[in-house]
């Protein structure tokens, strides 16, 4: 994905291995993705498992819940008084 992550949308997910100390084996996948939230920043968002099956799963689930967390009620489209009524 080119440009600027639109709101409320996700950019490329990632998994790659987390490497040990001696940079050769690795006990561990990290899957991520960079987010932007509503108020318009970019977060990261990122999960390790073993396994990058494992890993990908658990970001999907990670980011469910997420997505579930922002589902108040409030949309981008509210006005002020309609904000004030829903408070």
């Amino acid at each position: 994905m080119s440009g600027r992550i639109p709101v409320g949308e996700e950019g490329h997910r990632w998994c790659h291995p987390i490497l040990d100390e001696d940079r050769e084996a690795h006990r561990h996948d990290q899957a991520g993705v960079w987010v932007r939230d509503h108020d318009g920043r970019r977060r990261p968002v990122r999960v390790k498992r073993k396994g990058s099956q494992a890993a990908q799963r658990a970001l999907e689930q990670r980011l469910q819940a997420r997505n579930a967390l922002g589902s108040s009620g409030v949309t981008a489209t509210m006005t002020v008084a309609d904000l004030a009524d829903f408070w």
